[in-house]
């Protein structure tokens, strides 16, 4: 971390940034290249829930802006899992003078580093062969550490008017890595499914909901879920205690989707208990509710004289 980080006042005549960015995207650009956590590499750890705090945004807010400047903007990389972000353009602008101290401080940073995919993103635009060596060196290290053999290396040269470029490629991630990732990715989407539907029909999304949403997405599926919530809103009940209620219901009859909870009640259909019945379709154990038999009171009556 350093005491200051310097921005070029050519930034703001950017095209990207003039035409495409809009006041939200240009503060957060700048609190990308600037906030405390930046290192001299431009990779470094910075998780969602402090991006929010100092910026003053949700953490929903800072995803989809994490979202639109990789995916849209092409302009970082972001790893939800060792919590890292690199800026692709940082050795463009940087590096420029380098000595001892630098050299030193450099190699702390990269030794830092848990994604090696996020140093390649970086390297593309180092235009300082000495750096892209250190970077390179990391790189080999993490790679050989993680899956047990030498890295290879490609390198091509082009050379410009202005700086010259050299391009690094390596093969990136396994594909069990891969599809961990899509998998989370998957999961996040199907959970901002159950929430939308938490929003509309029962109210705002708290801490406590959200871990609430998270435990019941893995329980059941959003067709059920929707079915709790369509069933307590008849009912003029639509709270989360009572979709809860519901839900349990049906976990402890193991109905876990809607195809479970058709296939329960055409097998329960006819049935002469009728209270069971009812409670799986509406939501209510109405058992609790039967009025005891006089065997029952009778019963009560003899406990309550001995």
């Amino acid at each position: 971390m350093a005491i200051f980080r310097q921005v070029e006042v050519a930034f703001w005549k950017d095209d990207k940034v003039m035409l495409e960015m809009t006041p939200e995207d240009k503060l957060f650009f700048l609190y990308l290249m600037t906030n405390p956590n930046t290192t001299q590499i431009g990779v470094y750890n910075l998780n969602t829930m402090q991006m929010a705090f100092e910026l003053g945004y949700s953490n929903e807010s800072v995803k989809s802006l994490l979202d639109r400047f990789e995916n849209d903007y092409k302009l970082i990389k972001y790893n939800y899992k060792t919590k890292e972000v690199a800026i692709k353009n940082w050795g463009r602008y940087n590096f420029r003078k380098l000595g001892k101290p630098m050299i030193d401080c450099i190699k702390k940073d990269l030794g830092l580093v848990k994604d090696t995919s996020l140093l390649k993103f970086v390297i593309k635009a180092i235009t300082r062969v000495e750096v892209i060596e250190l970077f390179n060196e990391r790189i080999g290290e993490i790679f050989e550490k993680d899956n047990g053999r030498q890295v290879y290396k490609c390198i091509n040269e082009a050379i410009d008017d202005r700086y010259q470029k050299i391009e690094k490629i390596f093969t990136i991630r396994g594909q069990e890595e891969e599809k961990e990732e899509e998998q989370e990715k998957e999961e996040y989407i199907e959970r901002e499914e159950y929430k939308k539907l938490f929003e509309e029909n029962i109210g705002k999304v708290n801490g406590v909901i959200e871990e609430w949403i998270t435990y019941i997405s893995q329980e059941i599926d959003i067709h059920l879920f929707k079915k709790a919530i369509e069933i307590a809103s008849n009912k003029d009940k639509c709270s989360k205690v009572y979709v809860n209620g519901i839900i349990n219901q049906w976990i402890n009859l193991n109905i876990k989707t809607i195809k479970d909870l058709e296939i329960y009640l055409s097998k329960n259909r006819g049935n002469t208990n009728g209270f069971k019945y009812a409670g799986v379709l509406q939501g209510e154990n109405e058992q609790i509710y039967k009025k005891p038999s006089e065997e029952q009171l009778r019963r009560a009556e003899e406990l309550l004289i001995s």
